[in-house]
């Protein structure tokens, strides 16, 4: 999805998904969000539901309980389908720029987890992108 609509795009509609999902299971007066970065447009309950602050994961503890969520399970996303992409050490490196990751981004290419723009800045002369 970050491939095709940008890291924001793909961010924004992520969010969305989740608070759509979140929402359905909570009673209508505990609908307030926070949120790490900017406000949500168009969002239900609009503006004053939700609180938009900058680096709210250094600020907010759930906000950062959220962050370490998020980052333990894409790590784990990253052991699972490291097998299938042994070139890349997920498995050791979660898919983090170290030099034997960037030295099999140079060998084999990006795979379709890489995502296309990140590596077109990083690797600028790279010439198998998918």
């Amino acid at each position: 999805m970050i491939n095709n609509f940008g890291l924001k795009k793909a961010t924004t509609y992520a969010f969305r998904q989740s608070i759509k999902k979140c929402l359905k299971h909570l009673p209508a007066q505990l609908h307030f969000i926070l949120l790490d970065g900017p406000p949500l447009k168009y969002l239900q309950g609009g503006l004053s539901r939700q609180l938009a602050i900058t680096k709210g994961d250094q600020i907010v503890y759930s906000i950062a309980a959220a962050s370490i969520i998020a980052k333990v399970e894409r790590d784990a996303y990253m052991e699972k389908i490291s097998p299938d992409f042994k070139p890349y050490n997920w498995k050791s490196n979660k898919g983090y720029g170290t030099p034997s990751h960037s030295q099999a981004l140079k060998d084999f290419g990006p795979t379709i987890h890489h995502r296309k723009n990140y590596i077109k800045i990083i690797f600028p002369k790279l010439d198998n992108n998918p």
